[in-house]
């Protein structure tokens, strides 16, 4: 298996896929959309539009923001507590609606 090439993310190095994403972000205000560029890019580099579009992705993914940490107990009981409340008055208008 020493001859074989992996089929996924080995063939391109790191500096091709940079350059690939640059050049796409570069063009993007001369085409209508996200696609063309694509295919543009994908036309001039030889890289198919599939692989374009996924390092596009990867990047998005990566300057993504993290989602932040659960909130704690206590804060969630609280919540927990605020919205058994609001139901009830929600109830009590409803109830009162009902009367008019």
């Amino acid at each position: 298996m020493s001859g074989k090439r992996s089929t996924r993310g080995n063939r391109y190095g790191a500096e091709v896929r940079s350059a690939t994403v640059v050049l796409v972000d570069k063009l993007r205000p001369q085409y209508p959309s996200l696609w063309a560029t694509i295919e543009r890019v994908s036309a001039d580099t030889g890289i198919h539009t599939s692989t374009v579009r996924a390092w596009l992705r990867q990047r998005e993914g990566a300057d993504a923001v993290k989602p932040q940490p659960c909130a704690p107990d206590s804060e969630i009981h609280s919540l927990r507590v605020e919205l058994e409340a609001l139901r009830e008055v929600n109830r009590g208008l409803i109830a009162a609606n009902r009367g008019l």
